[in-house]
């Protein structure tokens, strides 16, 4: 759990306290999204990006991302058949 420090000098956060959960399950994910239970959630499904865009209580933002996945094949001499 994060909680606002009232006492920085800065801007004041818009939240009192934040609570971080982790969901690891895509699906359960979305559904306690769309249930109300968590009111954040980062990388939507693409298969369940209708379903949040759909819903009038939920707003979907999108931009791009520096993600880069990169596949290897692994060419060491332990890894080869004889």
């Amino acid at each position: 759990m994060l909680q606002r420090n009232d006492a920085y000098w800065g801007e004041r956060a818009q939240w009192a306290r934040v609570t971080l959960r982790i969901i690891n399950n895509d699906a359960a994910r979305v559904a306690a999204l769309l249930a109300g239970d968590v009111q954040v959630m980062d990388n939507v499904p693409p298969d369940a990006i209708a379903r949040v865009r759909g819903n009038a209580n939920l707003a979907l933002a999108q931009t791009l991302s520096n993600r880069l996945i990169y596949l290897h094949i692994d060419s060491s001499a332990t890894s080869r058949l004889l």
